[in-house]
């Protein structure tokens, strides 16, 4: 597996882009995907272990905060659709998948794992507070808002947490043959990249419209958001001694249910600037990968 984790996004984006029509038909698999995915990393964790960490703090202050502070001035010095796709990257949930790729870079597993279930509860209660008076649907009623998102977010999170729990609670001998399956992310994982990759590509095709110069801004907007994001993660998790889980925990997003967000309650070119946010994180977890099985050959 670790000879070949450095080559799994540059395969996945040549294949997405030859393959993006069938990878559009397979998007209905994703989240079955992803449950699995989740599941399996549940199980391998001892969930009454699990415990809110100094580090966890900064990290949700950033996600909470940080987003307006991105959208005001964006909104007066660039444009509506810059400073909603911005504001989007940052406000997009942590991936359910980040425990595979923190993990094989060297983060701690449990929390990682204790993260991803605080960082999508969080989104759960922000996340309706900012399209209250931002983007399409300022009119739904707050409680609305809020069940939307949670009905969206709950089914790869909390689903596979209780199921996850039960086991360990009523059937432990269950647990322990699912837990043996955790190394099988990574490749449940890939196949899960390659799918999203390609239907980033499919919807760029199929859904541009020609706004060439606006494009061009959300793209590299969403880069800058990208690498930032990452870049402080790292920072905040070196204060703690974990920098890699930080970094990926604050750099690595959900866009799955980040891009449903935008384009149910904000402009569509908000939606394609987190469509392209998956590919910069991904290069930047393949250059991660790379770099660090270069320093282990070393």
């Amino acid at each position: 597996m670790q000879k070949y984790r450095s080559y799994v996004f540059p395969t996945a984006i040549v294949l997405g882009a030859l393959l993006h029509g069938v990878c559009s038909e397979l998007m209905v698999v994703v989240p079955y995907a992803i449950f699995t995915i989740m599941l399996l990393n549940f199980c391998a964790v001892r969930l009454r272990s699990l415990r809110l960490t100094a580090m966890d703090v900064p990290i949700m202050l950033f996600q909470a905060l940080v987003p307006l502070l991105v959208y005001l001035p964006l909104r007066v010095l660039a444009s509506e659709d810059v400073a909603q796709s911005a504001m989007v990257c940052v406000l997009c949930p942590v991936a359910s998948s980040v425990v595979v790729v923190a993990v094989m870079l060297g983060a701690n597993r449990e929390t990682c794992t204790m993260y991803t279930v605080l960082g999508n509860l969080l989104i759960v209660a922000i996340a309706p507070l900012y399209f209250s008076f931002i983007g399409t649907n300022q009119s739904m009623p707050l409680g609305a808002s809020m069940w939307n998102v949670f009905a969206k977010i709950t089914p790869v999170i909390g689903i596979p947490l209780v199921v996850a729990a039960l086991l360990q609670w009523l059937l432990p001998r269950v647990n322990e043959v699912l837990a043996k399956g955790k190394n099988l992310t990574f490749y449940i994982w890939a196949f899960t990249l390659l799918v999203v990759l390609g239907n980033t590509f499919h919807k760029v095709i199929t859904q541009w419209d020609g706004r060439w110069t606006a494009l061009l801004a959300v793209v590299m907007t969403s880069m800058v958001v990208c690498f930032a994001q990452f870049f402080i993660g790292k920072m905040i998790g070196k204060r703690y001694n974990d920098p890699m889980a930080a970094g990926q925990l604050l750099g690595q997003k959900n866009t799955g249910i980040g891009i449903w967000m935008a384009a149910f309650y904000l402009s569509p070119l908000a939606a394609v600037g987190l469509a392209f946010y998956s590919v910069w994180q991904n290069v930047f977890n393949s250059f991660q990968m790379w770099w660090q099985d270069n320093r282990t050959k070393k």
